[in-house]
């Protein structure tokens, strides 16, 4: 799971530092919605995260856990829209939506490490995406500059991210020869 984790995090941060130019393949009129981006590329690495720790209620034949999941994650879907929508309009559902995923992430790794434990390393699989928000927030502050300065500063963070996130990881994984993560 550590390299989806890995390559979900550079895609993020790839994402976020190109929006500047990325926004002209969308149309001027959904533009204004482009402050979702940054949740929902978060809210679906949680959906991927829940994904590869779904597996374990399968091997353990314990199907019934993943209609739990599913009506937590339905509930938490429903109440937090009913809630932050009327509030907050289209960001309410954004940010329920990584919630949810997170939340369903999150129980399913509990239940997985009690019925069929696996030794994820927690450290790394929350660290990158943790780095990878950090050094958006990072990214968010260059303003003002010349547009191609702009993207420039903006991939340059990339850049950090990709030397200091995934070249350590690869030497982890060839030292271990094998990563079930």
């Amino acid at each position: 799971m550590r390299w989806f984790v890995i390559a979900c995090s550079l895609i993020f941060l790839a994402v976020m530092a190109n929006i500047a130019w990325v926004q002209y393949f969308v149309g001027v009129s959904y533009r204004a919605g482009l402050g979702v981006v940054p949740i929902l590329l978060l809210a679906n690495l949680c959906l991927g995260v829940f994904f590869n720790l779904s597996i374990w209620y399968k091997l353990t034949e314990q199907t019934r856990f993943g209609t739990y999941l599913a009506l937590w994650g339905a509930a938490v879907t429903l109440a937090l829209n009913f809630w932050w929508i009327p509030r907050f309009g289209f960001m309410g559902a954004a940010w329920a939506t990584l919630i949810c995923y997170a939340s369903m992430a999150f129980w399913s790794y509990l239940l997985g490490q009690k019925h069929f434990p696996v030794p994820y390393d927690l450290k790394r699989l929350l660290g990158y995406p943790m780095l990878a928000v950090a050094l958006y927030a990072i990214m968010t502050r260059v303003d003002g500059l010349a547009p191609l300065a702009e993207l420039l500063a903006r991939n340059g963070v990339l850049a950090v991210f990709s030397r200091g996130g995934v070249a350590p990881g690869a030497k982890a994984a060839v030292a271990m020869n094998g990563d079930p993560q």
